[in-house]
């Protein structure tokens, strides 16, 4: 009986412990020789793709609420003129560019700032997109820029001519200062918007890429086939910069989810 029950608790550390690190192990040294074959084996990228996408939507659909509080009574602008299938299209473009078996070798070289490789993603498309003056639909005000009285009265500006006739009106004037400050007008003021300046560790400090047991800030079970590990890049963080599932399937443990603090 002892014999039986100490081969039971082998078996299930091989098969919880072992092969999961074996997995583990594989991904770390396929990042390190950039080979996307084994990377395609070990991460199931549709399924990690589909579990980032909606955190993503989530911080998007908040910041851009907040910014419509902010200015949408002033502007005319209200939830209703944003169409939602230019977010969803912003968000499956930046995860199709970044959540890749060559992208992800390659932000794993430049230090392996997974989160941030998404937000400028996130941001790269924007901009495609037209911009987030695009994208909160101020192109589209309508009324006169000649007079402050048109803009008084609701009539609205009228960007037809561009930025540079818009600033004709000085009221519309100061009010797109105010929005320039917050949601701006190219990329950098834009991560301001979207995203909260957050610290980031380039991969050039201290020449260290190493990890051990400090980074891990979160182990947990989800599930008798899944098991989840919150992993931060700096070992003194109190939170993890993504969190991974990994999840039994197909006869081997695959990285099944990743979950960015955005």
């Amino acid at each position: 009986m002892k014999k039986l029950f100490a081969l039971i608790v082998l078996v299930l550390l091989g098969f919880y412990v072992g092969w999961p690190a074996y997995t583990g192990y594989a991904i770390h040294a396929a990042l390190e020789a950039e080979d996307s074959a084994v990377l395609e084996r070990k991460i199931d990228f549709p399924q990690v793709r589909s579990s980032i996408r909606g955190p993503v939507m989530v911080k998007l659909d908040s910041r851009i609420g907040e910014l419509i509080d902010d200015f949408g009574v002033t502007l005319g602008v209200t939830r209703d003129q944003i169409k939602m299938e230019r977010i969803h299209g912003i968000v499956d473009g930046a995860l199709d560019d970044v959540v890749s078996p060559e992208r992800l070798g390659e932000i794993y070289k430049r230090g392996g700032d997974f989160t941030g490789a998404i937000q400028q993603a996130v941001l790269r498309q924007v901009d495609q997109a037209g911009g987030l003056m695009e994208l909160l639909d101020l192109e589209s005000l309508g009324g006169s820029q000649d007079d402050d009285a048109s803009a008084a009265s609701g009539g609205g500006f009228d960007l037809s001519n561009g930025i540079g006739g818009l600033l004709k009106n000085k009221k519309a004037r100061n009010i797109l200062g105010q929005v320039m400050k917050q949601v701006g007008a190219n990329g950098g003021l834009s991560a301001d918007a979207l995203f909260p300046k957050r610290k980031t560790i380039a991969a050039s400090d201290n020449g260290d890429r190493s990890f051990d047991f400090s980074n891990v800030k979160h182990f947990g079970f989800a599930g008798p086939l899944a098991m989840e590990l919150g992993v931060a890049r700096d070992r003194d963080a109190i939170d993890p910069d993504v969190t991974a599932r990994m999840s039994f399937q197909d006869m081997d443990w695959k990285v099944t989810r990743l979950t960015p603090n955005l």
